[in-house]
């Protein structure tokens, strides 16, 4: 028997939401098509009616995107102030990021399924009309525009099936309703359309020549694996780059498309010459070992929907494909222009922008490509073991916080008339070790004193050196061992890593008193002997200080030669 579904009672607060959310995302349209946002927004608003939420849910799922597009914490206050805590929760639960740039894509998406998965059922049912209607959306421009819409999206075609995909499955594990079954039968049946023979994978033995005729665009479509790109980002000198979500080699880009799509709404027989010359024409190709690295400050639509400018830079590899100059030869005869064939390329890797840097002519090659790359230049940043990625867990006190400096700060003030040992001089692990025994105690109350922790001064290079790490693509966590009077020293370390590194790196804490029970690859220490009840995993590399200098047996760093060090140890 149905579920009797009751519905929402709407009230004045939803239409202040209606209103609000109309001026939020004035002059935001919708990826490539130039629908206006606020379409898609009231279309998930009426799914989450439709599927019994209540005013909250509602006035959520017109809000779903407001924090993650428009503006991030400073528009969370005034969702909170306007609409109350649960609206401003459930928001939210749909939002995988908050801050410009956001971060790299699969990393995102990752760590949203996987928040998903305990995500409460209102933040569940607005994530369900979310995706339903993005998907309904995707279906619709495949059936139109077959492979060339994945251009459209930072995921790629792989990326982005994969997406919905395990979001759908997620939803299903929780829920029955109505709304997660409709969602489910619309990713199945895109994906089997995308895998259908009527619109055939993009494997190297169907290598895809798509014409889209709305963009006019014209690409051969590639699969990753034919032409050796795996999924492993690449530092290039001071850049990590990330690997290109779909690849293809462009034949007629965006500009030119748009000039051809007009030809043939003025006259219908170009459309069919060019349809013509494009199914004569012989779109083989060979792979050539040039790769050259391409950079280009470009224009792109910002959260407000104005234009930005972003610095991109791409690796590029070039391709001889057999027919092209046939083909613009044909379409100078088709629309009586005189045209260039464009340099062509596969973009394999992006930094700034992962759609990256379009070549049309020979003019664009020799105005953007900075030099020829060489293939040992591109170090490989594997951040895999047996599939899993690689740990690193970093101490706090004397590696990135400058507990010696603390002390000695607080020293000096409270005993001016005591000397003091300066880091240089200093020789045991135990600061209280080098005091006199009468002094002891004095040392005691500077480490319990409030705000000793949360006070200390970061040691330089560290804050960057952790960020890098993780934009590597390492797991990076901060493991500390607390002291066992704890009042102040727990709570201090969770605001002095949300002061230095941001809320996120709150998440990355681990406090324990026996860091041979953490699992890991590395851990970063200045102690110079680690011991508790368990045989570590990790590989117990020492933070270069004076006091730990007398250990010689393991390998140590500073925050000037981390890169060396770290990526040596892990053969990267």
């Amino acid at each position: 028997m149905p579920k009797h579904i009751t519905y929402a009672k709407l009230t004045s607060r939803f239409e202040d939401a209606l209103v609000y959310v109309s001026n939020l995302h004035s002059g935001q349209t919708r990826k490539a098509s130039g629908v206006p946002y606020i379409a898609h927004l009231l279309s998930v608003t009426a799914l989450v009616i439709e599927d019994g939420g209540d005013e909250d849910e509602v006035i959520a799922a017109l809000l779903h995107d407001a924090i993650e597009d428009r503006g991030g914490s400073a528009i969370r206050e005034e969702i909170q102030r306007r609409f109350g805590e649960r609206v401003t929760s459930i928001v939210d639960g749909c939002t995988d990021a908050e801050t410009m740039p956001k971060p790299p894509w699969r990393q995102r998406k990752e760590r949203f399924i996987k928040s998903l998965s305990q995500a409460s059922s209102e933040v569940r049912r607005v994530i369900a009309a979310d995706k339903l209607h993005n998907a309904c959306s995707i279906l619709s421009d495949f059936r139109r525009c077959g492979e060339a819409i994945w251009e459209r999206f930072n995921g790629g075609k792989e990326g982005t099936l994969w997406y919905y995909h395990e979001v759908t499955k997620v939803l299903r594990q929780r829920d029955n309703s109505p709304l997660v079954e409709e969602l489910e039968r619309v990713v199945t049946e895109l994906e089997t359309l995308v895998s259908s023979e009527e619109y055939p994978k993009t494997s190297h033995k169907q290598t895809g020549i798509w014409f889209d005729e709305g963009l006019g665009t014209l690409l051969i479509h590639l699969n990753k694996e034919d032409i050796g790109l795996s999924d492993e980002r690449v530092q290039f000198h001071d850049k990590v780059f990330e690997p290109k979500e779909e690849v293809h080699i462009t034949i007629i880009g965006k500009s030119l498309g748009r000039q051809l799509k007009e030809a043939g709404e003025e006259d219908p027989l170009i459309g069919s010459q060019i349809r013509q010359a494009i199914a004569e024409t012989d779109w083989s190709y060979k792979v050539t070992d040039k790769m050259y690295h391409v950079s280009k400050d470009k224009q792109k639509r910002g959260p407000q929907g104005d234009l930005q400018f972003v610095h991109a830079e791409s690796i590029i590899l070039m391709v001889d494909v057999v027919g092209i100059q046939n083909f613009y030869e044909k379409l100078d005869r088709i629309i009586q222009m005189e045209l260039e064939a464009p340099p062509t390329h596969i973009t394999l890797y992006t930094y700034g922008d992962p759609v990256g840097i379009g070549l049309a002519s020979q003019a664009e090659f020799r105005e953007f490509v900075t030099r020829e790359v060489l293939p040992d230049e591109l170090k490989r940043l594997s951040t895999a073991r047996g599939g899993e990625r690689r740990v690193v867990l970093v101490d706090m006190d004397g590696v990135i916080a400058d507990f010696e400096g603390g002390f000695l700060k607080n020293w000096r003030e409270r005993h001016p008339d005591k000397p003091s040992i300066p880091l240089e001089h200093r020789t045991t692990f135990y600061i209280a070790d080098q005091y006199p025994q009468e002094w002891r105690e004095l040392v005691r109350q500077i480490m319990l004193a409030p705000g000793f922790y949360r006070n200390l001064e970061p040691i330089p290079g560290s804050i960057a050196a952790l960020q890098e790490m993780s934009e590597l693509g390492f797991e990076v966590f901060i493991c500390s061992r607390p002291l066992s009077e704890y009042k102040n020293c727990v709570l201090e370390k969770y605001e002095w890593v949300e002061e230095h590194l941001g809320e996120d790196w709150v998440k990355r804490i681990i406090l324990t008193r026996d860091k041979t029970i953490i699992k890991a690859d590395i851990l970063i220490d200045d102690r110079p002997e680690i011991r508790g009840v368990a045989m570590p995993s990790w590989e117990h590399i020492l933070c270069d200080q004076p006091y730990n200098r007398e250990e010689r047996r393991k390998r140590r760093l500073s925050w000037k030669n981390w890169r060396d060090v770290i990526l040596s140890e892990m053969d990267v």
